[in-house]
């Protein structure tokens, strides 16, 4: 795998946040822009590359160790009741300071058990008086990037199969066809192809279906339609589809009616007599659409 690259914009990103610390730092970089980078990644980055560096790292170097002081001698300004047996730096007032394993923690609270949660990491504490709290402000960048940017409703869903029928029923493929995305994202499922484009879908389509007597008459039943994650504005329809034509036309070979498994009627067909004259094709189909500038649309298309 190549090195990883960093744009203007992620750069820009981390200047804006100098003093946060590196793990909080990496997770609101992935989230903004979508990768997967490591904290060692990030931290070497904004060191290296950009020339930030933590202030809160206060280790102490190897061999420089503070005055040590002889029982009964104490520092200035320190009380002697801080360093009497099963004392320890939770008793402080709020705004202490301490370093834990090479990091300063400031004590913003005193009310809370265990003692330790009554601390913040100096840095993340420094962040939040300037940008607000930390886990709202996650959440929020993690909102706005999973928030559908064409939102629609579930009706709107409906009519876009309504219009489907409408134009399939009056022998127009192209009416039908605009019920799909129109890009290389579109897929159409069957147990025999995946087709990979609208293009493809479209000729498929008119090359089964030559005029409006081949192509019959549609009904669709739909038996669930439902949000798959409406933040993101993703929907699924699941139902059945049915197809009558009359006997005499042979189907075309190559037609996407041919390449569909025929299933058991339902109970409402099995209550209807058979008529000669015609044949019925049907099966079931699952539908997910996502939002576009022009309203829902079908992104997958299983049919079977």
């Amino acid at each position: 795998m190549g090195k990883r690259t960093y744009t203007p914009e992620h750069d820009a990103f981390l200047m804006r946040h100098p003093i946060l610390d590196r793990v909080i730092l990496a997770a609101l970089f992935n989230r903004e822009f979508n990768e997967n980078r490591s904290v060692e990644a990030i931290r070497n980055h904004c060191r290296r590359q950009l020339g930030l560096k933590m202030i809160n790292r206060a280790r102490f170097s190897k061999h420089k160790i503070g005055k040590r002081f002889k029982k009964g001698e104490y520092p200035k300004g320190c009380e002697k009741t801080w360093f009497k047996a099963g004392h320890d730096i939770h008793s402080h007032g709020i705004e202490h300071e301490f370093v834990k394993e090479g990091r300063v923690f400031i004590k913003v609270t005193s009310n809370l058990r265990p003692p330790m949660k009554n601390f913040k990491a100096k840095a993340r504490w420094v962040w939040e008086q300037h940008h607000g709290e930390i886990k709202k402000a996650v959440e929020q960048a993690t909102s706005q990037s999973q928030s559908a940017e064409f939102p629609y409703t579930l009706e709107a869903v409906e009519r876009v199969l309504d219009e489907q029928l409408s134009g399939w029923n009056n022998g127009n493929i192209d009416q039908f066809m605009r019920g799909y995305v129109k890009d290389s994202s579109v897929r159409f499922i069957t147990n025999k192809k995946v087709k990979t484009s609208w293009q493809e879908i479209t000729d498929s389509y008119k090359k089964g279906y030559p005029n409006k007597e081949a192509m019959g008459k549609l009904t669709f039943h739909r038996d669930e339609i439902r949000w798959i994650n409406e933040t993101a504005g993703i929907s699924q329809v699941i139902g059945r589809w049915e197809v009558i034509q009359k006997k005499q036309l042979a189907e075309v070979p190559g037609s996407i009616s041919t390449s569909l498994t025929t299933v058991p009627p339902s109970a409402d067909l099995k209550r209807r007599k058979p008529d000669p004259q015609f044949d019925t094709l049907s099966g079931r189909f699952s539908l997910i659409f996502i939002g576009t500038k022009e309203g829902p649309k079908i992104q997958v298309d299983h049919t079977w």
